[in-house]
């Protein structure tokens, strides 16, 4: 029998890889480490974490940007400046998304800080696996500029997930920040 080049797992893994690499743009950097405080980038970008850019996300008008200036802790937060977008969630509008190990049945505490001037926004958190995603956890934001807000939540790993999923998504013009995002396993 003939084997086919396209038959290996890799190479559809590598063309899966190049498809989904024009929807977000990423800079890794291993010895960063999680980078929940928004203190690493690279070219721009927050390191470690996979972003819809102004670069991937058309027909929409915004900036990402490292805010030196207004943030909860460190030294910088990650800042959205958005003058139109879709409205559309996942990759069609500014924002960012990660995934990280987790175990099945485990509680997971998310938690972060956002100050917004007048978006509308939304985080999800979920637990994925190669095939599938689960039900997602809704995380609304409040569109008031209140100052620097604490938002969390308790995740249990659903059955035959592997991996927690954290979604940011800017839905309408205005700025956002967000800072301090953690994924704390709970005892």
């Amino acid at each position: 029998m003939k084997k086919h080049f396209f038959s290996k797992p890799l190479v559809w893994g590598l063309i899966l890889l190049g498809l989904a690499a024009c929807k977000s743009e990423e800079k890794r950097n291993q010895s960063v480490g999680f980078n929940g405080g928004f203190e690493a980038f690279d070219d721009g970008l927050p390191v470690n974490w996979i972003v819809y850019s102004n670069k991937t996300v058309k027909d929409n008008d915004f900036d990402v940007l490292k805010d030196s200036i207004d943030y909860a802790e460190g030294k910088s937060s990650l800042k959205f400046v958005v003058r139109t977008c879709s409205g559309k969630p996942g990759r069609f509008s500014p924002g960012f998304t990660n995934e990280f190990e987790a175990k099945v049945g485990a509680t997971y505490k998310v938690s972060f800080k956002v100050k917004n001037k007048g978006c509308k926004w939304k985080m999800n958190v979920s637990g994925v696996n190669a095939f599938n995603g689960s039900e997602v956890k809704e995380i609304p934001g409040v569109d008031a500029a209140l100052g620097w807000q604490s938002y969390e939540c308790d995740y249990v790993m659903p059955e035959k997930m592997e991996r927690l999923r954290l979604e940011l998504n800017v839905l309408s013009a205005g700025e956002l920040n967000i800072d301090d995002v953690k994924v704390d396993l709970k005892d």
